[in-house]
């Protein structure tokens, strides 16, 4: 088992006298208390196996980018970006993919490209941004948004499922019938 590279992970509380003691975290005249001591730290490395590392893709994998939270009616900018390799630019066709049970349509709205086309750079591993559009959730609660489907040549790529909690609206949100 020979290791490829180590995991490093330090943690140091800063604060640590009100973390622990908060009895003690002032006096009576305000000032911080006397505790003396370096805050409690510690370090830690595992070794990382030649076989659990991914290897970097050749095809390129697609992933939307977005806020973890939203709020009702207030537009959510939903970024779609593309990862992995490509040996020279091209053209690729993005399309935003509806829920096969038309979720969708009653929890939020869309605006911006569905359908659109853009070059790739041929780069190798870079993050590129291939379009953005902007969503508007209509009801609170946890929102599966659309997956975002890629093309180009002998290769295609859809985005994993991706989702946003929703808090409901500061204000009431009146919905009106279109009769």
């Amino acid at each position: 088992l020979e290791a490829a590279s180590v995991m490093s992970i330090s943690f140091v509380r800063d604060g640590f006298t009100a973390a622990f003691f908060p009895w003690a975290a002032t006096d009576a005249a305000g000032a911080e208390p006397s505790i003396r001591g370096e805050p409690p730290q510690a370090t830690t490395e595992w070794p990382i196996p030649k076989e659990a590392q991914a290897p970097v893709s050749e095809t390129p994998y697609v992933e939307l980018e977005h806020a973890p939270t939203g709020a009702v009616t207030e537009p959510l900018q939903v970024k779609v970006i593309v990862r992995g390799r490509t040996k020279f630019a091209q053209e690729v066709k993005v399309r935003v993919v509806q829920s096969d049970t038309g979720e969708g349509s009653e929890r939020f709205f869309i605006s911006g490209p569905t359908g659109t086309q853009t070059i790739l750079l041929g780069r190798n591993g870079d993050r590129q941004v291939c379009t953005t559009f902007t969503l508007v959730p209509l009801r609170s609660g946890m929102l599966t948004l659309p997956r975002a489907h890629l093309s180009a040549g002998e290769w295609e790529a859809t985005s994993v499922a991706s989702s946003v909690f929703v808090f409901p609206a500061a204000q009431q949100v009146v919905m009106r019938s279109g009769a």
